[in-house]
Protein backbone atom coordinates (compact mmCIF):
# COMPACT_ATOMS: atom_id res chain seq x y z
CA UNK A 1 0.00 0.00 0.00
CA UNK A 2 1.51 3.45 -0.68
CA UNK A 3 1.23 6.03 1.68
CA UNK A 4 -0.57 9.73 1.04
CA UNK A 5 1.96 10.76 1.01
CA UNK A 6 4.28 9.85 -1.50
CA UNK A 7 1.11 9.58 -4.12
CA UNK A 8 0.16 12.37 -5.99
CA UNK A 9 -2.44 12.68 -8.60
CA UNK A 10 -2.87 14.17 -11.68
CA UNK A 11 -6.52 13.91 -13.53
CA UNK A 12 -7.38 14.87 -16.59
CA UNK A 13 -11.11 13.99 -17.89
CA UNK A 14 -13.61 16.66 -20.17
CA UNK A 15 -16.60 17.10 -18.03
CA UNK A 16 -18.74 15.00 -20.93
CA UNK A 17 -16.89 12.14 -19.24
CA UNK A 18 -17.88 12.30 -15.81
CA UNK A 19 -21.61 11.21 -16.44
CA UNK A 20 -20.76 7.78 -15.17
CA UNK A 21 -20.94 7.20 -11.55
CA UNK A 22 -17.46 4.75 -11.81
CA UNK A 23 -16.23 8.72 -13.26
CA UNK A 24 -16.67 10.62 -10.18
CA UNK A 25 -15.70 7.98 -7.89
CA UNK A 26 -12.33 8.11 -9.52
CA UNK A 27 -12.53 12.00 -9.25
CA UNK A 28 -13.25 11.68 -5.62
CA UNK A 29 -10.91 8.37 -4.60
CA UNK A 30 -7.76 10.88 -3.80
CA UNK A 31 -9.43 13.72 -2.44
CA UNK A 32 -11.33 11.84 0.53
CA UNK A 33 -8.29 10.30 1.04
CA UNK A 34 -6.09 12.92 1.67
CA UNK A 35 -4.40 12.57 -1.42
CA UNK A 36 -2.67 15.60 -3.09
CA UNK A 37 -4.73 16.37 -6.74
CA UNK A 38 -3.28 18.88 -9.11
CA UNK A 39 -6.13 20.60 -10.60
CA UNK A 40 -5.11 22.47 -14.51
CA UNK A 41 -7.81 25.34 -15.51
CA UNK A 42 -7.07 23.97 -19.15
CA UNK A 43 -5.01 21.23 -20.55
CA UNK A 44 -2.11 21.28 -22.87
CA UNK A 45 -0.02 18.94 -23.65
CA UNK A 46 3.65 21.11 -22.60
CA UNK A 47 1.61 22.51 -19.01
CA UNK A 48 0.40 19.10 -18.31
CA UNK A 49 4.08 17.66 -18.05
CA UNK A 50 5.95 20.48 -16.90
CA UNK A 51 3.13 20.10 -14.02
CA UNK A 52 4.09 16.67 -13.70
CA UNK A 53 7.43 16.70 -13.46
CA UNK A 54 7.39 20.14 -10.77
CA UNK A 55 4.71 18.64 -8.68
CA UNK A 56 6.22 15.07 -9.07
CA UNK A 57 3.13 13.33 -9.99
CA UNK A 58 2.52 9.28 -9.06
CA UNK A 59 -0.20 8.61 -10.95
CA UNK A 60 -2.22 10.13 -13.24
CA UNK A 61 -6.19 9.75 -14.43
CA UNK A 62 -5.91 10.28 -18.21
CA UNK A 63 -8.57 9.32 -20.79
CA UNK A 64 -7.12 7.47 -24.22
CA UNK A 65 -7.50 10.60 -26.11
CA UNK A 66 -4.94 12.76 -24.33
CA UNK A 67 -2.82 10.19 -24.36
CA UNK A 68 -3.01 9.76 -28.02
CA UNK A 69 -2.08 13.95 -27.97
CA UNK A 70 0.96 13.32 -25.40
CA UNK A 71 2.42 10.73 -27.43
CA UNK A 72 2.44 13.06 -30.50
CA UNK A 73 3.00 16.25 -29.49
CA UNK A 74 6.80 17.43 -29.95
CA UNK A 75 6.89 19.61 -26.92
CA UNK A 76 5.84 16.65 -24.64
CA UNK A 77 8.85 14.48 -25.28
CA UNK A 78 11.44 17.17 -23.82
CA UNK A 79 10.04 16.26 -19.94
CA UNK A 80 10.79 13.08 -17.81
CA UNK A 81 6.91 11.63 -17.95
CA UNK A 82 6.54 7.93 -18.33
CA UNK A 83 3.31 6.36 -19.35
CA UNK A 84 2.85 2.75 -18.45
Amino acid sequence: MVSAMTLRFRECFPIDALITPGAVMLLHFPVHNGIPVIVQSRFDPVSFCANIELYKVTAALVVPPVLVVLSRHEGARFYHVFFA
